[in-house]
């Protein structure tokens, strides 16, 4: 299998330009704004953050663009399709170019900052609780507040709270990417002779290092068939237990039914208050299993024909209905 090194910013590009783009059978951009974080917090100190794995494919039908905002499909002769890395990917592309996620028609910004003054030691940050950094700012009891700046202050990415936005120390991580060092540290009224001057322009400096960190990208050959590459995303993710078996299962039915991840699409939009909980608890695919196998074991989907899946659908979306209204 041909490996190449690729850096993050190399990959931002790939995912930009629609050359990089997503296969039917990925499910959609599930990582929270506390993931992203702790990613960015890896990259940072150079921590080994896993690999990347993609399919060189000819042009193919029912791709899908990475849920980043202004980030369309391009008509490539060749497309390289993401199969593992779709969420570190929509992340990064999200904080470097600044453009939000889009989750369901709804834009979500995706918005971290980074502490100027962190410790110099991981040893040092190391914190007792994972405090809730959203809900920071709702606190009504003042001890409880400043107990919990004080916790932030030992970390060196946060998730960005209003609180933060008033303090110059903490600076966006999507800033550090468009702005130069003065302008980013004009608002502490400091200039090259101050000692801060150095240590946070070379701490500014590490974090656009990030775009520079490489991975390694795993290319599947492009002669290999859909079946075949499904059942490598479904290894790939069964081994780091990614993926939940109603993910792995619709990965299966998509590489035999095109088209079907828009079945699901359509039908959950049927139910505007109840399309999150459709396609978060993957009852869906659920219902359709037991409907097609009279079971609620995914193991057999690999050896139930295309059109008991199909004629299966039509029992599955009645019997949604039916439960839902």
């Amino acid at each position: 299998m041909p490996k190449q090194d690729i850096t993050v910013r190399q990959l931002v590009d790939k995912v930009q330009s629609g050359e990089l783009t997503l296969p039917e059978m990925q499910r959609r951009y599930v990582w929270t704004a506390i993931k992203v974080r702790d990613l960015l917090d890896s990259l940072y100190r150079e921590y080994p953050s896993g690999t990347i794995l993609v399919w060189e494919a000819d042009q193919i039908n029912n791709d899908r663009a990475l849920q980043i905002q202004d980030v369309t499909k391009n008509q490539f002769t060749s497309k390289l399709l993401l199969l593992d890395g779709q969420q570190r990917l929509t992340s990064l592309t999200a904080i470097l170019t600044g453009n939000p996620v889009t989750v369901r028609n709804k834009k979500r910004p995706v918005d971290i900052y980074f502490n100027l003054e962190h410790p110099e030691s991981i040893w040092d940050e190391t914190i007792t609780e994972d405090i809730d950094e959203d809900d920071n700012d709702d606190d009504d009891d003042d001890d409880d507040e400043s107990e919990i700046m004080e916790e932030l202050r030992k970390r060196t990415f946060v998730v960005a709270s209003s609180s933060l936005k008033n303090d110059p120390t903490w600076i966006s991580v999507t800033d550090i990417f468009k702005k130069s060092d003065s302008q980013l540290l004009k608002p502490l009224n400091i200039n090259s002779d101050d000692p801060n001057w150095d240590k946070y322009s070379e701490r500014i400096k590490n974090v656009r290092k990030i775009q520079d960190y490489s991975y390694v990208m795993q290319i599947l050959d492009k002669r290999m068939s859909y079946e075949e590459v499904t059942e490598i995303f479904v290894r790939v993710n069964s081994l780091g237990v990614k993926l939940r078996g109603s993910d792995l299962a619709l990965a299966q039915i998509t590489s035999r039914w095109r088209g079907f991840m828009q079945e699901l699409e359509n039908f959950a939009n049927e139910f505007e208050h109840n399309e999150d909980y459709l396609h978060e608890t993957g009852i869906m695919t659920k219902a359709l299993v037991s409907f097609a196998t009279n079971q609620s074991k995914f193991k057999t989907v690999g050896r139930v024909p295309l059109e008991h899946f199909q004629e299966s659908w039509i029992k599955t979306k009645d019997g949604l209905r039916f439960a839902i209204n």
